[in-house]
């Protein structure tokens, strides 16, 4: 598979291969990467449900209503470290984060991994009926 995954990065016009292989070599090869994940800050994913995750395919995170995710959540979410960001494939999301590499370190503990918490989000859990 590492053969493969080579071969296309050849066939790939330099300029957009250069940013990438910055972080798609590593996990090609099963190696993490360290950087900043600002999900949850810099971008979020609103659920059918009106609940804040931090993003399309990690569909766990802060489970916060939108009309409750306040400045606040926002802060906080900037500078907390993610557990799922050193493997995370989501290649918006890294590129994003290259403009973020030098600024304000992130700090803690890592948040848990998606799907790591007991809270859970949805009709069933809020409560509320999905509509019909």
């Amino acid at each position: 598979a590492l053969d493969v995954y080579e071969e296309l990065q050849r066939l790939r016009p330099f300029n957009v291969n250069r940013v990438d292989r910055l972080w798609q070599d590593n996990l090609a090869r099963g190696r993490p990467n360290d950087w900043r994940c600002r999900a949850g800050a810099r971008y979020f994913y609103v659920d059918e449900f009106g609940f804040v995750h931090y993003c399309s395919q990690y569909r766990h995170g802060t489970g916060t209503p939108l009309e409750r995710y306040t400045r606040e959540d926002i802060r906080r979410e900037y500078v907390t470290r993610k557990a799922c960001a050193p493997y995370c494939t989501i290649n918006c999301a890294q590129q994003t984060a290259l403009f973020d590499s030098w600024r304000s370190p992130q700090a803690g503990v890592p948040a848990p991994p998606p799907g790591a918490s007991s809270a859970r989000s949805g009709p069933v859990a809020s409560g509320v009926a999905p509509p019909r």
